[in-house]
């Protein structure tokens, strides 16, 4: 008689099941010189109903534990709708001996919640010794480039030597789909990339890209390096090449209570959307201040403005429109540029929770003139 009465809500999902996700590892190597700490991304994907969990833990190769680096083990966690990327750190040691570049491996195993593991969930860590003279170096992907248009015909990705170029190095590469399908969207490539003694120069992997005739979005794909040779290390293993949104043409930019117009003739549509931790959700107030390539949004309330974008025409110094903004504050919000004459999108996110970092993006549409 003095007991608690109230109501419990079920909520349905969206086709009838949860779809809890994978775990994997970000990267499937990573490179560290000797004594510095490196860090390992986990990231949840495909998914995210329930919370879900996942241990990590190190063991040796040529590395002892110890001695070259520091074990470690642990769990990472992921909440009832909470994605993306999280990361532990492995302390390497540092020593005064001569010796060659040394590895041990990060496993992830036992995850729980109804997810399962991803590929990669094994990664093999480089440490690269300081002590002796010369060194191959590091073999890594540079930044993941601008979205290409599919009917530019092929996207380029350049491999990176950094670190040292003393003796002959190499490195296999392959791709791998994403939203983007192989023999759909763009041709899968495999091979390897060589460089004689003495050379730092870049290299640059091509992947033909299909042109066909379907309206869609953009997709992505990625690619991958692997088992270097020579005694160069691995560094960022993986990036992701976008392929612009094709056979759509946008319309000429509308300015709204939602919608900023900039650049020249108000080429470039900006709008932006925003999620709170309760789940208040909403699209940013427009605010335009007179100027051609600069603009403001507020959220909630228009004494309180939350970004500053702009978008400048950097045609003369590297051929691209940049795309610059600031935000003040810790909502999830992803802001969708779209170069209405060019047909290509670029979108920015801020995970929910986090204080929102500026962005400078130079190589945001490479769309000139």
């Amino acid at each position: 008689g003095f007991g608690m009465i109230g109501t419990i809500v079920v909520e349905g999902e969206v086709g009838g099941s949860d779809e809890p996700g994978q775990l994997r590892l970000t990267q499937g190597s990573y490179s560290v010189s000797e004594g510095n700490p490196v860090t390992i991304g986990v990231e949840r994907f495909g998914g995210d109903d329930g919370a879900v969990s996942v241990s990590y833990a190190t063991s040796d190769g040529s590395a002892q534990a110890g001695l070259d680096y520091q074990q470690t083990q642990g769990t990472i966690d992921f909440a009832d709708g909470e994605d993306g990327i999280k990361t532990f750190v492995v302390a390497t040691i540092e020593d005064t001996i001569p010796e060659p570049n040394e590895t041990f491996t990060v496993s992830l195993s036992n995850p729980s919640g109804g997810a399962s593991l991803g590929t990669p969930s094994v990664a093999t860590v480089t440490i690269q010794d300081d002590d002796a003279g010369g060194s191959p170096g590091t073999l890594q992907l540079a930044d993941d480039p601008s979205p290409f248009a599919e009917s530019a015909g092929a996207a380029s990705v350049d491999v990176e030597r950094v670190g040292g170029s003393t003796g002959a190095v190499s490195v296999e590469y392959t791709t791998s789909d994403g939203s983007a399908v192989a023999g759909l969207d763009y041709i899968e490539v495999q091979g390897t990339l060589h460089w004689p003694g003495g050379d730092a120069n870049p290299r640059s992997i091509e992947i033909p890209l299909i042109d066909d005739d379907e309206p869609e979005g953009p997709e992505t794909f990625r690619v991958m390096l692997s088992n270097p040779g020579g005694g160069a290390a691995l560094g960022r293993s993986s990036a992701t090449v976008t392929i612009a949104a094709s056979d759509t043409d946008f319309p000429p930019c509308v300015a709204g209570d939602s919608t900023l117009c900039l650049g020249e003739d108000g080429r470039f549509q900006v709008e932006v959307v925003w999620r709170t931790a309760s789940g208040e959700q909403g699209s940013g107030t427009a605010e335009g201040i007179g100027k051609r390539d600069s603009g403001l949004f507020y959220f909630f309330d228009s004494e309180n403005i939350e970004m500053l974008v702009k978008v400048l025409p950097a045609c003369p110094i590297n051929q691209h429109f940049w795309v610059f903004f600031a935000a003040t504050t810790d909502v999830e919000l992803v802001l969708t540029v779209t170069d209405t004459e060019a047909n290509v999108q670029q979108q920015y996110t801020n995970t929910l929770g986090q204080p929102a970092n500026a962005v400078t993006d130079i190589t945001a549409f490479p769309t000139c003139p």
